[in-house]
């Protein structure tokens, strides 16, 4: 180290020195520049661009090295060997260009090392090979610590310098990382200079071919000069292109729709583009550099640019620092031309804030109209339900005078005439009742009042009770009706058993009615983890077109068979509704003449058998010890002929009956005798069913009566109506037209009466 000083104070030209330190940070900074334009081009650019780099590290460190070489002077003569000289150029650039390349090529892990070792060998290469070469009127000798120091501190220094390029990218650090590097090449040079001996020998004489100094001193000043304008052009090229770079961003940025600005740290404006100075110009304020966010605001308040502002302009100004204050954030600002701002502040590196004013005066608008197109559809959808309710109740009603009507009197003696003219009024009603339910049925599904509901049921008991309402239609055209049973579906299984009979019920029906001779079989059995239900016929069938449209809605084979075997052609369409809303699926196959096959799959999972334990438990709790059939019931309807028709049914059944024709006089009859069962309209006059249900109910719990059953009785039988009828306090809901099946059916369900087959096989799948 003393040996180092001493050469560069005592034997060295510090002018000639710090030239040569000047064009190795030239030289360098140059390098380090060209090797971040290469680290980013691509292909074939990126090679050159590296070359290029390192060239001109080479050029320069060799330079270096023979500016700091003439500003030796040992007080001798010197001259430099040709071939010598030149091979330390040639080892100068083509090493660098090594380095360079591994620097920039080699994995990450590995490239700061291979750097530095291929540098500092380039770099003393050229320095011992140059040195080899001069010339000199003595003898040189070299101390090998000196020369193993050079290295090592030229290779760590190369390495901390490649470091701080990439650590950041600023301007800073570029600058530490070329001093670095300049280091790194002074150091290894001067180093190796302090541990050269230099012992003067008169006799050996410098040959007159070997080239001399002012040679020597003119060739590498000119190359100093080279290298000079090269990190200048670069550095020119650099800047032009971060001009044009710079000028393009903004022509981009004032081009944009969207208002952009940037405020400091502080929160005081720095620059905004030409969107942003015109908004804030349109609210009486003209912007400038500096000036804070919250003064900006101050002014815009003050002109009464912003309504929301007037009238109390410091709260609403503390209310918006506050949310600026919280980095991201937006707002929706009204404007005085009746304009909306949304105001969007995002956090930036350094602390500061970009804002980002858009005019969403448009989708505004939109929203609003989305909003009352919205509006407009659901009044035309309540419009809607609002009709289907009055059109069912309408319907309703009388037909519940006709099909009560007609039932009691195919009870009666007749005339074989007069059977005949009431079983066609009971098909017709039949018919039309049935109709009604679909309708009903598929606004339910379309408009999602179709609820499904899982319980625990018998699934073999639910088949087989299926099956059995349709064998007196079957024998009567001469079918045979089969049930295969399956092994795995005995017990209870979790389901929606309702819809699962009906759906079952439609398809069945389909069969014998698409079915003039033969047989129609169901077969029940487990797929893994699926229940499959087939129902397959000997009937008409149909063909691949017709399969592919069966199950859309008023859909038959053909008008042909529309004609011939009646119906709309909507239970199909709702089984495969009910069917995909059970988590299942219905399909078919079938060809014309040899009949058809559906088939129903749904994921019933079989019931826990604990679960069913506790069930049948609370079950056998819950029932009385022997089923009774009750000695009253209090008929509320408004409409006579409803009153007489169930009057009729339950005084056939020999139940006592009395009524009322609202619902005040249902609670004060209540009131003043005992009835064991209530069935409750819901329409009626002075007091509905739903309020004398809830008076009913409260009058119990207030003088501790016991609680009487109420049946809502009523042609309200959409989705909402039995919400409603439950949330009152009733125990049930039968939909008109009522029938005596349908009529005994609930009140076996509230363990009044035993046999559910006392209720009629045409009903006991029940729609209500």
């Amino acid at each position: 180290m003393f040996n180092t000083a001493y050469c560069l104070v005592h034997q060295h030209n510090l002018g000639l020195v710090l030239l040569a330190a000047l064009v190795c940070a030239v030289a360098t900074s140059t390098a380090f520049r060209l090797m971040t334009v290469g680290e980013q081009a691509r292909g074939g650019a990126q090679l050159w661009w590296l070359v290029f780099a390192g060239a001109c590290c080479g050029a320069g460190t060799w330079a270096t090295h023979f500016i700091a070489m003439l500003a030796f002077d040992i007080g001798v003569k010197t001259g430099y060997d040709l071939f010598g000289t030149a091979s330390s150029l040639a080892i100068a650039v083509a090493g660098m260009i090594v380095a360079v390349l591994a620097a920039v090529r080699a994995p990450r892990p590995w490239a700061i090392a291979v750097w530095g070792v291929a540098f500092a060998a380039t770099v003393g290469a050229m320095h011992y090979s140059g040195m080899w070469a001069m010339r000199v009127a003595g003898v040189m000798a070299w101390n090998p610590v000196g020369v193993v120091v050079s290295f090592m501190l030229c290779g760590l220094l190369a390495m901390a310098a490649l470091w701080l390029l990439h650590r950041d990218g600023t301007i800073r650090t570029f600058a530490c990382a070329s001093a670095c590097l300049t280091l790194a090449i002074c150091a290894l040079h001067f180093t190796g200079m302090g541990a050269m001996r230099m012992t003067p020998d008169a006799s050996v004489r410098v040959s007159q071919t070997d080239l001399p100094r002012d040679l020597i001193a003119l060739c590498v000043g000119g190359l100093a000069v080279l290298i000079v304008l090269a990190g200048l052009a670069t550095l020119w090229s650099a800047a032009r292109a971060q001009r044009t770079s710079l000028k393009l961003l903004r022509a981009v940025i004032d081009a944009l729709p969207q208002g952009l600005a940037y405020y400091d740290a502080e929160d005081r404006y720095v620059l905004g583009n030409h969107t942003y100075q015109q908004e804030i110009a349109a609210s009486g304020v003209r912007v400038e550099a500096g000036m804070t966010y919250a003064q900006m605001m101050g002014r815009s308040a003050a002109t009464l640019a912003i309504p929301d502002a007037t009238g109390q302009e410091a709260a609403w100004i503390q209310a918006v620092l506050e949310q600026r204050g919280q980095g991201a954030a937006s707002r929706d600002q009204p404007t005085a031309d009746g304009r909306f701002l949304r105001i969007e502040n995002n956090r930036a590196e350094g602390g500061g804030l970009v804002t980002v004013i858009s005019d969403i005066t448009g989708l505004k608008r939109q929203a609003e109209e989305l909003a009352a197109a919205r509006d407009a559809a659901e009044a035309a959808a309540r419009a809607k339900d609002d009709f289907l309710t009055n059109m069912s109740h309408e319907l309703r009603t009388p037909m519940n005078g006709v099909i009560g009507v007609a039932e009691l009197l195919a009870r009666e003696e007749m005339t074989p005439r007069q059977a005949e003219l009431v079983d066609l009024i009971r098909a017709s009603s039949d018919t039309l009742n049935r109709l009604l339910c679909d309708i009903l049925d598929v606004v339910k599904v379309k408009t999602g009042g179709m609820e499904i509901t899982e319980a625990l049921f018998n699934l073999r008991r639910a088949v087989e009770s299926v099956a059995a309402l349709f064998q007196v239609q079957a024998e009567m055209k001469g079918l045979a009706v089969s049930l295969q049973i399956g092994p795995g579906v005995e017990g209870f299984f979790v389901g929606d058993e309702v819809r699962l009979k009906q759906v079952l019920a439609n398809l069945v029906s389909n069969a014998v009615k698409f079915t003039d001779t033969g047989s129609v079989s169901i077969v029940l059995e487990a797929a893994g983890p699926m229940i499959r239900l087939t129902v397959a016929d000997t009937g008409v069938g149909f063909d691949e077109e017709v399969r592919q449209r069966l199950f859309s809605r008023f859909e038959q084979a053909d008008a042909s068979l529309t004609r011939r075997f009646g119906g709309a052609g909507l239970g199909l369409a709702i089984s495969r509704e009910l069917a995909v809303r059970m988590g299942g699926d219905l399909t078919c196959d079938s060809r014309p003449g040899d009949g058809a096959v559906f088939t129903l799959a749904l994921p019933l999972p079989h019931a826990d058998a604990s679960i069913v334990e506790v069930a049948a438990t609370a079950d056998a709790a819950l029932r009385p010890d022997e089923a009774h059939t009750p000695a009253r019931t209090l008929v509320v309807d408004d409409n006579a002929t409803n009153r007489r028709v169930l009057t009729l049914i339950l005084e056939g059944a020999g139940i006592e009956t009395a009524y009322a024709e609202n619902g005040q006089e249902a609670v004060a009859l209540w009131r003043s005798g005992r009835f064991d069962v209530i069935l409750m309209d819901i329409q009626m006059p002075v007091m509905d069913g739903f309020a004398a249900t809830r008076e009913i109910r409260d009058l119990e719990a207030r003088e501790g009566r016991t609680r009487t059953p109420i049946i809502m009785v009523s042609a309200n039988a959409m989705p909402e109506h039995l919400a409603a009828s439950y949330s009152a306090g009733a125990d049930d809901h039968v939909a008109k037209p009522v029938t005596a099946a349908t009529l005994f059916a609930a009140l076996e369900r509230l363990d009044y009466v035993e046999d559910e087959a006392a209720a009629g096989p045409a009903e006991a799948v029940g729609r209500g």
